[in-house]
């Protein structure tokens, strides 16, 4: 007879089924904490890549809105700086660098050049005038010439400037360029008239033979629009002449020079022109030379020529008995 085999209990089968379901449970469970952890994992490298893909985003964007910052910043300076200069050249005040540094600029100094070369263009192709530098004075005196003539150096830069037309030559018409109001209109001739005496006096001309000229005019005291002295005064103020000491005479005599504003709006073929248009068809056709011989050459040019006596350039040497010196085409004949 074959030996009957115990049959297990039903508690043993249930304790060997509930230690099975166990162990497939903690399987299980393992199973899904390490496909947790590897999809962990994965989300974090792929929130790592976003991130880093989100910051370079968001470096480029910064970057380009620093430089549309910068781009609109310049522009802004631009128009301010073109603002400026209209404003000052309406008042016949000098563009100065350091005005420009301080009331346009600011913090932004560093980048005059490339501020001044962008309203250099907007003057240009937008209101036809172009920014363009002031000489600097002339020595006047015989000491300051021979010091500079010593040092030998060239000329520094004046740090000013003054707006000139850059007009074709046929939009330049009187028409056109002609200056608007009485006031205006008289004091631009009032300019005009005593550049071209100080020119065709040897660049220099006494206040007492300037007197006799307007004199001549009916305008030794009074202009059309005020008094004679007045206008001078804004003359000077505007830069066109220079009032200097005559160091030669024991008296209080002045001596009229031509200022830098003078130079660059009238010059000499500004005032060949207006030469040309009182005279007319009698205009002398050696105008050219005969201007010459009469304006001479800028002071700091003629310093070789002039004598240890301290005579003025155009000028001969002063008299004896402490006579004023004249000039080499003088006419007094009233």
């Amino acid at each position: 007879m074959r030996p009957t085999r115990k049959r297990p209990a039903e508690s043993e089968i249930r304790g060997t089924q509930s230690q099975t379901q166990r162990r497939r449970i903690a399987t299980q469970s393992q199973h899904g904490e390490s496909s947790r952890r590897g999809g962990a994992q994965r989300n974090r490298r792929a929130s790592t890549e976003e991130s880093e893909d989100v910051d370079m985003g968001d470096a480029d964007a910064d970057l380009d809105d620093e430089n549309a910052h910068g781009e609109m910043r310049k522009e802004q300076l631009t128009k301010n700086f073109v603002r400026f200069a209209l404003a000052q050249e309406l008042s016949r005040q000098p563009i100065k660098r350091p005005d420009i540094s301080a009331k346009v600029l600011g913090s932004s100094s560093r980048q005059f050049k490339d501020i001044f070369a962008l309203a250099q263009t907007e003057l240009r192709n937008v209101f036809g005038m172009e920014l363009t530098e002031l000489p600097q004075r002339d020595k006047t005196r015989l000491a300051a010439r021979r010091a500079a003539h010593a040092a030998d150096k060239a000329a520094t830069s004046s740090k000013s400037y003054v707006l000139t037309s850059t007009l074709p030559e046929q939009y330049r018409a009187p028409e056109i360029l002609y200056p608007s109001g009485f006031k205006e209109q008289t004091y631009t001739a009032m300019v005009s008239f005593v550049t071209a005496l100080i020119y065709l006096n040897g660049r220099a001309l006494p206040a007492t033979k300037l007197n006799r000229y307007l004199r001549r005019m009916h305008a030794d005291e009074w202009t059309p629009i005020e008094k004679t002295e007045k206008v001078l005064q804004t003359m000077q103020k505007h830069g066109y002449i220079v009032r200097v000491k005559d160091a030669a005479s024991d008296d209080a005599s002045y001596d009229y020079h031509l200022g830098p504003r003078a130079k660059v709006e009238i010059g000499e073929e500004g005032v060949k022109s207006l030469i040309r248009t009182v005279y007319g068809d009698n205009t002398p056709d050696d105008l050219d030379a005969r201007f010459k011989r009469s304006a001479g050459v800028e002071l700091k040019a003629n310093f070789q020529q002039e004598g240890e006596n301290g005579e003025a350039p155009g000028r001969q040497a002063p008299a004896r008995k402490g006579r004023r010196a004249r000039p080499v085409d003088d006419d007094d004949d009233e």
